[in-house]
């Protein structure tokens, strides 16, 4: 004796697609575009919350759009020419000697506040 299954579902304009999984299909296939989008605005605004406030280097002053992403650096170096060094000095200027220049880096103008960021590393020169 067959096992019983259930007769296949013919797709009309009234029945339910849910069961078949093709509805999901669909919907994944046609609003792909916006679900990428939508993925793409969620991912910035999660990043942008981590490393403005939850970043370990989030206490660090500098400007904060240097503090989110890395385009401010690729604008003094690519679009001007190489001044990102030069825009160093004058935030320094204006935030002090320690400041924050890209997500990830620190940018410390005189050797004397190596020490200063990071007060539990030993710092140590040669062997």
């Amino acid at each position: 004796m067959e096992p019983l299954t259930p007769p296949p579902q013919k797709l009309s304009e009234g029945a339910p697609l849910a069961s078949s999984g093709l509805l999901v299909a669909l919907l994944a296939t046609s609003n792909l575009p916006l679900l990428v989008l939508i993925s793409a605005v969620i991912y910035t605004i999660t990043l942008a919350i981590y490393r403005l406030y939850l970043h370990p280097l989030r206490s660090f002053p500098g400007p904060r759009l240097a503090a989110f992403t890395f385009w401010y650096e690729f604008y003094y170096d690519v679009i001007l020419g190489g001044q990102y060094t030069f825009q160093i000095r004058q935030l320094q200027e204006q935030y002090g000697p320690i400041i924050r220049i890209n997500p990830h880096e620190l940018h410390v103008y005189t050797p004397d506040f190596y020490p200063n960021p990071f007060p539990q590393i030993v710092w140590q020169c040669g062997d």
